[in-house]
């Protein structure tokens, strides 16, 4: 794990497996890493809501399935992929009976058997190094069919850096990123996601890792858990000249 003073915090692939490896499934819970939730983020609800979820879909850095199972029991074929074995694990046994596939992938190295109407990223982006970011963009043209549509959930630049967490993505770098990797954006929006920080273990994390402890006022809180500072992104795919 690297942490950097600005509160970053960026985990290799076999780091993110091994926060998988003692998850147990089970009909009742699952003590899933503190980005996961049991079920679908809102924002891939609303945009299911909306209409604007098409086509077979491509969940990158499913994790363990969320938001695919739930789109999956939606009506919605769907691919997801990873990069850790045992998220993968925990995805296929919750989507049993479902029109899901999980796929272990690199993704900065996509090479996926079938091409995407509607891709979705829900915080991966910010997962990645700055260097890569533009990489996996382009990477997700590649897989995606003409007109596709990305929906992205990334931690936006409003989480204080005093806090542990992925990149902070700014709007400027959305906007500099995306069009030159072949996407082009229809809408930034802020939001929020909750992450399964309370505030005993968000000091707790915070002490590991070298930061001020914090006060609790950094971020709001609801039923108890962070909520962390988001864009929601929708952007659509554009051949490159």
């Amino acid at each position: 794990m690297s942490t950097r003073s600005d509160g970053e915090v960026f985990l290799t692939n076999a780091e993110f497996d091994a926060l998988y490896a003692r998850v147990e499934v089970s009909d009742l819970s699952l003590d899933l890493p503190v980005w996961e939730l049991p079920g679908p983020r809102e924002a891939v609800v609303r945009w299911h809501d909306a209409g604007v979820v098409t086509g077979h879909v491509l969940d990158a850095g499913c994790g363990s399935g969320s938001n695919a199972v739930w789109l999956a029991a939606h009506g919605h074929p769907i691919t997801g992929f990873d990069a850790s074995p045992n998220a993968l694990r925990i995805a296929r046994t919750r989507a049993a009976g479902l029109p899901a596939q999980f796929l272990l992938a690199d993704a900065l190295t996509l090479d996926l058997p079938d091409r995407y109407d509607t891709i979705l990223d829900s915080t991966l982006y910010h997962c990645l190094p700055f260097a890569d970011r533009q990489t996996y963009l382009r990477g997700l043209g590649t897989v995606s069919r003409p007109a596709a549509r990305l929906l992205m959930i990334c931690v936006s630049d409003s989480l204080p850096p005093t806090l542990p967490g992925p990149a902070r993505i700014t709007r400027t770098e959305l906007q500099a990123t995306l069009p030159p990797a072949g996407w082009t954006i229809t809408d930034i929006t802020p939001s929020s996601i909750p992450v399964s920080f309370t505030l005993d273990l968000l000091r707790s994390v915070c002490e590991t890792t070298g930061l001020p402890e914090p006060t609790g006022d950094e971020v709001e809180f609801d039923n108890g858990l962070a909520l962390f500072p988001t864009w929601e992104v929708v952007a659509e795919r554009r051949e490159l000249g």
